[in-house]
């Protein structure tokens, strides 16, 4: 019984899932956010994952993404300031970025994937990657200004 049950919920979803995409919304894209979050950090793939899940008004895992995303961007903040500056000069800039990239291409494969690729399938409208873009600078101002407060309260 408990088997019948699962299939049927999953069955559900994914009609669910087909019936969204099948409405006229919009979607940051799996390469948009990671564009996004090499330029910007975790904070915006937060915030753009947000977004899609927002888009199929599944708040809870919208509100999710947007806590991890923060949480992320602060852990990673201190780690910094935790960091012997000899150590943090000698590792080169982008793999910090590079790292976040491909964690967050990863999530977005496993838990929106699927809902994308239909998307796209369907010829639907997806955000611009320059809007992505622009939100990732916004958050790229945003974390430099929380890691220099943060270096001002440190000392």
């Amino acid at each position: 019984m408990e088997i019948r049950i699962l299939i049927s919920l999953n069955k559900l979803r994914t009609m669910t899932e087909q019936e969204n995409t099948a409405h006229n919304i919009k979607f940051y894209s799996a390469n948009a956010i990671c564009l996004a979050t090499f330029l910007g950090g975790p904070l915006i793939a937060g915030y753009l994952i947000r977004a899609n899940y927002r888009a199929l008004a599944e708040e809870q895992k919208a509100q999710q993404a947007l806590v991890l995303g923060i949480v992320s961007t602060l852990i990673f903040l201190v780690a910094l300031l935790l960091l012997p500056v000899e150590l943090v000069d000698r590792i080169p800039n982008y793999i910090f970025p590079a790292i976040f990239t491909g964690i967050v291409g990863w999530i977005v494969e496993v838990k929106q994937g699927n809902i994308l690729r239909q998307h796209k399938e369907n010829n639907k409208e997806f955000y611009s990657n320059w809007k992505a873009a622009g939100l990732a600078f916004l958050s790229a101002l945003i974390l430099f200004i929380t890691a220099v407060l943060l270096l001002l309260l440190w000392e």
